[in-house]
């Protein structure tokens, strides 16, 4: 019962569920006249766990249609899990607790797409995050028509970065070498 309220909610679907979203529609150019061919646009934001195959699969047995080409323009496949063991989560956990000291921290998932995509090969754990409080009208702007942050939201994030920044100088061990 939990789980089917959160998915009939926008605001938290994206984050337990694989999401589509038609983005773009392109055919006629007159209304009196059948176009010759029409394209839409299919976005879809992977949940861990399910695949660009798996996508695929759903949308074509949906269509269910032979003479209706699917095909996968760009695709990433959905993000690593990151540990929840690891010392840059740890340093996160320790700085979210300095600036909202009231706040759970508790793994999730963010709804966004980041270039942080870009970084899984290069590392163990990729965090996203955002620390600020955003209300359902604020997320609601996400992508629109006049989308922005709150200056409270923005003093948030510029102070919890400047901490994380800090708190991550002090958790390592420089080694000095000698040596090139």
């Amino acid at each position: 019962a939990w789980y089917q309220r959160r998915v009939r909610e926008d605001s938290t679907r994206a984050q337990i569920t694989t999401t589509f979203a038609f983005t773009t529609i392109n055919g006629g150019v007159k209304d009196n006249v059948l176009p010759n061919s029409v394209s839409v646009t299919l976005n879809s934001r992977l949940l861990p766990g399910h695949t660009i195959d798996d996508v695929l699969a759903h949308v074509k047995k949906i269509v269910n249609d032979p003479q209706i080409k699917v095909e996968v323009m760009y695709a990433n496949e959905a993000s690593d899990i990151s540990s929840t063991e690891s010392e840059g989560y740890n340093v996160i956990h320790h700085t979210v607790k300095q600036i909202f000291p009231d706040a759970i921290v508790i793994p999730g998932l963010l709804i966004g797409g980041t270039d942080t995509k870009w970084y899984g090969e290069l590392c163990d754990d990729v965090y996203r995050f955002v620390p600020s409080f955003l209300s359902t009208e604020d997320i609601k702007r996400f992508h629109g028509h006049n989308e922005l942050i709150t200056v409270k939201n923005f003093e948030q994030v510029v102070n919890f970065f400047h901490h994380l920044i800090t708190n991550l100088d002090k958790s390592f061990e420089v080694e000095f070498h000698d040596e090139l």
